[in-house]
């Protein structure tokens, strides 16, 4: 039994870290999503969050683990040719997922704060770019 769990560890250790990634970011969108809704008035109970958290959770991992499964059987051999990293497939699906709970997240800082993530870097990266166009008048000077 021991040696089948060291199997499954090393034929699951690449997508590992995405799983954990996936998992935090979960977590950061339930507790803002939480504050968010406690902010609204309405009411949150433990069973209504645990099921939301394991639903999301399960449907999230089972995504992941399939593409991996997928890209590990099928996929890979091909797109190893095309890119430099391995598991392509799958790093798409996880990207994906993170990008959902980041737009939550950013919804739910929306209400907590009144501003957005996106709009605060967007507003930093314009203010980045006056200051590099500001030093290259400068340079040219």
């Amino acid at each position: 039994m021991k040696n089948i769990m060291g199997y499954v560890g090393v034929f699951l250790s690449p997508v590992i870290p995405m799983l954990v990634l996936v998992f935090i970011i979960s977590i950061i969108d339930t507790f803002t999503g939480r504050r968010a809704a406690q902010k609204n008035g309405d009411v949150i109970t433990s069973r209504k969050l645990r099921l939301g958290i394991v639903s999301k959770l399960i449907t999230y991992f089972s995504v992941i683990l399939l593409a991996y499964f997928t890209d590990y059987f099928i996929i890979n051999e091909i797109t190893v040719k095309y890119v430099w990293f391995d598991y392509l497939f799958t790093r798409f699906w996880a990207g994906i997922l993170i990008y959902i709970e980041y737009v939550s997240i950013d919804e739910n800082i929306k209400v907590l704060r009144g501003y957005s993530l996106t709009e605060k870097a967007i507003q930093f990266t314009e203010g980045v770019k006056k200051v590099v166009r500001e030093l290259m008048v400068i340079k040219q000077q």
